[in-house]
């Protein structure tokens, strides 16, 4: 269930959180933000107040292991036809 936070006025938002990070994970965040068309501010915000923030990317992941998955099975299968190929060449020569 998704907790609503009311989206405070710009005066009411007075106090820093002060957090620290490396250099690269900062250049991730400034990246993830820009992508979700968010200021970093909002972005973190978002990420840390919405409980539904890592949903839609839960269920992205969720849709990419299901494709990995069929990829590595038809992968065995063309290497399972690939190998019966290569047997029966050798058994000709």
């Amino acid at each position: 269930m998704s907790r609503t936070i009311p989206a405070p006025t710009a005066q009411s938002r007075t106090l820093r959180l002060v957090v620290k990070v490396s250099a690269q994970e900062r250049s991730m965040i400034v990246a993830k933000a820009k992508v979700a068309g968010l200021s970093m501010s909002a972005y973190v915000r978002r990420c840390a107040l919405d409980d539904d923030a890592g949903d839609s990317e839960k269920a992205a992941l969720a849709q990419v292991d299901a494709i990995i998955i069929g990829m590595e099975s038809a992968l065995d299968s063309a290497t399972s036809a690939l190998d019966a190929v290569l047997e029966r060449l050798d058994a000709t020569q």
